[in-house]
């Protein structure tokens, strides 16, 4: 016993062990062989000793290996006893993969989850199908071991990033195992989650006072830091220099939506507060930003 075994190259069979009805009437000796069937014949090579145990020790390369064991009485009249072979089936050693293979994020954004997916092995909790469930898995964040902060589904092999985390690069890898017997381990790729400092505005749009039909300053601004995601903007002006969209005028397109602003003179004695939008969209995106107000004020001519 045990009569059939399967494990992962690496790993140490059990050793092999036979019993005997107590039978014979001379000196018992045992003879082990190594077959390259599950068939007993003249060309399998004797190994081991003189013993009903046996070990097969260490094994590196996948491939199903048969032994079995001759027992000898040197008694009158005594016959030989064949064993039953014995079947050590090993196994290439899994193979885990996480996906997405890397992500850039924005700080307090979310990042999608990290997803491995094991395969290979052993059907350890033999249900016919070899998957993660067969597997524990041990997740690790910057070489050190992580627990997840925020397990939202429960599922050993999925992981989510911590959001609250500051800007940085984090190098996630899993590792799963089976029961030491088997030795059937494995090691993901490394997959990175670049964190970008959110973004600010480092320069603010200014305002102008002009006569009507006058020139305006350009409103522009700077952004700062390393936004993540696809940047667009929306122009919004008001009489009281609130930052407030839902009671300000959205400036029409496609003026409105251009990075830098241009506004119209035509109207004197009226000042308005223009400010914008600047929103960032995707996955990991940043949350969007305003500039301040700037306030444009149209004066009459001197008549």
């Amino acid at each position: 016993t045990p009569l059939n075994q399967t494990i992962c190259s690496g790993a140490t069979a059990q050793d092999l062990t036979i019993t005997t009805d107590g039978g014979g009437a001379g000196t018992i000796t045992y003879q082990w062989y190594q077959s390259n069937n599950n068939v007993v014949d003249a060309s399998d090579t004797p190994i081991g000793t003189n013993s009903t145990t046996f070990s097969p020790g260490n094994f590196i390369t996948a491939d199903t290996f048969y032994y079995y064991v001759i027992v000898s009485d040197d008694g009158s009249g005594c016959n030989n006893a064949t064993s039953a072979v014995f079947e050590i089936e090993v196994v290439e050693d899994p193979e885990v993969i996480i996906s997405p293979a890397s992500q850039t994020i924005c700080t307090n954004a979310p990042a999608e989850l990290l997803v491995a997916t094991a395969t290979g092995g052993i059907d350890s909790n033999n249900d016919a199908v070899i998957n993660n469930n067969d597997y524990s898995f041990q997740w690790y964040l910057n070489g050190n071991p992580v627990t997840e902060t925020n397990d939202a589904d429960g599922d050993p092999s999925t992981f989510n990033h911590n959001s609250s985390l500051s800007a940085g690069t984090y190098n996630y890898y899993c590792e799963i195992s089976q029961p030491n017997i088997l030795d059937c381990n494995g090691t993901s790729n490394i997959v990175t989650i670049t964190v970008n400092e959110g973004p600010s505005i480092t320069s603010q749009p200014v305002g102008s006072i002009v006569c009507e039909g006058g020139t305006p300053n350009t409103l522009a601004f700077t952004i700062g830091g390393n936004p993540t995601g696809t940047i667009s903007y929306q122009w919004y002006y008001n009489t009281d220099g609130n930052q407030n969209v839902l009671t300000s005028t959205a400036v029409a397109s496609p003026e409105g939506q251009q990075a830098n602003y241009i506004p119209p003179t035509s109207d004197a004695a009226l000042d308005y507060y223009y400010f914008c939008v600047i929103s960032f969209s995707g996955a990991g995106s940043c949350s969007e930003i305003n500039t301040t107000p700037a306030l444009v004020t149209v004066n009459p001519s001197i008549t």
